[in-house]
C-alpha cells in the first residue's frame, strides 16, 4: 500500500484535470478512479478519525455468523504475511534501485513510525483534494448542455443528435452520481460540513437548468442520511432545504424547476431527516402541483415520488459503507482489507411512525383528493365513441340526462399522473400484509404483479 499512500497527493492533484467537460470518456474514467479510490480509503481530518473495523472476532470462527458464510480463513492473514517473509525481503534487495518495489522497502519494514507518518499525509491530501473535486464539478455542471433524450417514437431514435448519444449521456450521469455518493459518504464529519457548506454555496449562488439531473445527483450525495452516535440524522438536508425551498413565487419557472429537481435527488436518501422538514417539502409539492406549467408540474410529482419513497421504503445508510482501518497482530496497519457482513453491520432507515403519517397526509391531500373530485364529477359520465371537441376536451355522454358534456382532460391527466408517480414512491406499503391472499382480496382490489412477486420473496 505505500507505494500507492506516498505517491497520492500527487496522483489526486494531476488527476483533477480528468473532470473535463471537453472529454466525457476521460471524465468517466477519472470518476470511475475516484470512486475506486474511496472504496480502500476515506476521507478523514486526521488519521486517528480513520474508522476502525468493527470485526473481533476470527474469521475462521463461524458459529455466529447470523446468517452469512465466511469462505477462507483468515485470507488477509496469510496473504500479507508473504511480504513479511525472508524469501520476499531478499528478493526485494536483489531489485534495482529504481524499482517500485524497492523504493518502498524502507517503508514497510523496519520504520513503523513512518506508517503512521504515511498515514496522517494521506488524510492532509484528501481533505485538501475534496474541495477541489467539487469545485472541478461545479465547472463540470456549469458545462453541461442540452440533454440528449430517448425519442418517443417506435424506433426509439434519439430527438438529437444518435442513440449512442443518449446512452452515453446515461452512463456519464450514472458513474457521476455513483461517485459522488461514495465520495460523500466516506467523509468525516468534519469534512463532511465543509463539502455541504461548499455545495450550498454553489446552489445558492447558481442556476443551471440544463444540469438539473446531475446537480439532483449532487445534492442526493449531500443530504444522505448519516448514521452518528446510534442515530439516523441529515446535516446535509438541514443545509439545502433553505435555499431549495426559498420564494417560488419570486424566481422564473426554470429557476423553479431546477430547485425542484434538486429538491426531490435531496430528500431522496435522507431517511428520517425528511420528517424534520415537514412543512417545507409540502409547501413546495403544493406549489408545484397547484402550478400551471406542465413541466413545474411533472417536476413536482417527481418531489413527491422522492419524497414518498424516502419516507416509506428501507434502504442502507451509505455512511456505513467505508473503508475501515484494522490492526494485524503486529500492530501494523492492514490495508486492504474487504468488508464483511459479519462483525460489519450496515445500519438502514427504516420508516417511523411520524414518516408514515407524513406519507398518508401527502397521499390523503394530493391523491385521494384529486381521485374524488374527479370521481364526483365524471360519476355518470361514458365515453362517445368517436366524437372529440378539440385538444383539451373530449366529449362525452351523461347517462342521466342523456346529453351531450365537455370534459377537461388535462384533470383527468393531471390525476392519472399524480397518480403513478405515488404508487411508485409509495409502492412498499402496498406489500406490508400477512399473506398473498390477503393481498388478492383486499377491499376488492387484485394485486399486481409487482406485488405478488414480492410477497413470494418475502413469504417464502
Amino acid at each position: 500500500p505505500s507505494i500507492l499512500l506516498r505517491r497520492l497527493p500527487t496522483i489526486l492533484q494531476l488527476s483533477l484535470a480528468g473532470i473535463d467537460s471537453n472529454d466525457q470518456n476521460k471524465c468517466i474514467r477519472t470518476l470511475i478512479f475516484y470512486r475506486s479510490l474511496t472504496s480502500w480509503i476515506p476521507i478523514v481530518a486526521n488519521a486517528s478519525d480513520w474508522p476502525k473495523s468493527r470485526s473481533v472476532e476470527s474469521e475462521t470462527s463461524n458459529t455466529n455468523a447470523d446468517g452469512t458464510v465466511s469462505v477462507g480463513a483468515d485470507t488477509m492473514k496469510y496473504l500479507s504475511a508473504v511480504t513479511a517473509s525472508e524469501e520476499y525481503l531478499a528478493a526485494l534487495r536483489e531489485l534495482p534501485e529504481t524499482s517500485l518495489l524497492r523504493q518502498c522497502d524502507a517503508f514497510d519494514n523496519g520504520e513503523l513510525g513512518l506508517s503512521d507518518l504515511l498515514l496522517e499525509e494521506t488524510a492532509a491530501a484528501m481533505g485538501d483534494w475534496v474541495l477541489a473535486f467539487l469545485d472541478r464539478i461545479y465547472d463540470l455542471l456549469r458545462h453541461t448542455g442540452e440533454r440528449e433524450k430517448k425519442g418517443k417514437t417506435g424506433s426509439g431514435v434519439a430527438n438529437r443528435h444518435s442513440s449512442n448519444d443518449v446512452q452515453q449521456a446515461r452512463n456519464f450521469s450514472r458513474v457521476l452520481k455513483e461517485s459522488l455518493i461514495q465520495i460523500f459518504a466516506v467523509m468525516d464529519e468534519k469534512t463532511h460540513e465543509m463539502a455541504v457548506l461548499s455545495v450550498s454555496r454553489f446552489l445558492e449562488e447558481e442556476t443551471l437548468p440544463s444540469a438539473g439531473k446531475d446537480a439532483a445527483a449532487l445534492c442526493q450525495a449531500a443530504a444522505a442520511a448519516r448514521f452518528i452516535d446510534n442515530k439516523s440524522y441529515s446535516p446535509g438536508l438541514d443545509a439545502l432545504i433553505p435555499i431549495l425551498v426559498d420564494d417560488f413565487n419570486g424566481h422564473s419557472n426554470k429557476t423553479i424547476i431546477y430547485r425542484l429537481r434538486c429538491l426531490s435527488g435531496a430528500v431522496r436518501s435522507a431517511g428520517n431527516g425528511v420528517v424534520n422538514h415537514r412543512i417545507e417539502i409540502s409547501q413546495a409539492i403544493d406549489f408545484a402541483l397547484s402550478s400551471g406549467d406542465k413541466t413545474v408540474f411533472k417536476t413536482g410529482c417527481k418531489v413527491l415520488r422522492h419524497t414518498l419513497s424516502s419516507l416509506c421504503e428501507s434502504y442502507p445508510l451509505s455512511s456505513e459503507c467505508i473503508p475501515r482501518q484494522e490492526l494485524d497482530g503486529n500492530g501494523d496497519y492492514v490495508l486492504g482489507k474487504s468488508g464483511s457482513l459479519k462483525g460489519n453491520p450496515i445500519h438502514w432507515h427504516s420508516p417511523m411512525k411520524e414518516e408514515l403519517e407524513f406519507a398518508s397526509d401527502l397521499l390523503r391531500i394530493h391523491v385521494m383528493t384529486r381521485i374524488n373530485i374527479v370521481c364526483d364529477t365524471y360519476a355518470n359520465v361514458g365515453f362517445l365513441e368517436g366524437s372529440l371537441d378539440g385538444e383539451d376536451s373530449i366529449v362525452m355522454v351523461d347517462s342521466n340526462v342523456s346529453e351531450l358534456k365537455s370534459v377537461d382532460i388535462m384533470i383527468l391527466r393531471k390525476c392519472l399522473r399524480v397518480l403513478r408517480y405515488s404508487l411508485r414512491g409509495c409502492a412498499g406499503l402496498l406489500l406490508d400484509l400477512q399473506n398473498a391472499e390477503s393481498v388478492g382480496s383486499f377491499a376488492g382490489i387484485s394485486s399486481v404483479p409487482h406485488e405478488q412477486a414480492m410477497l413470494r420473496l418475502l413469504l417464502g
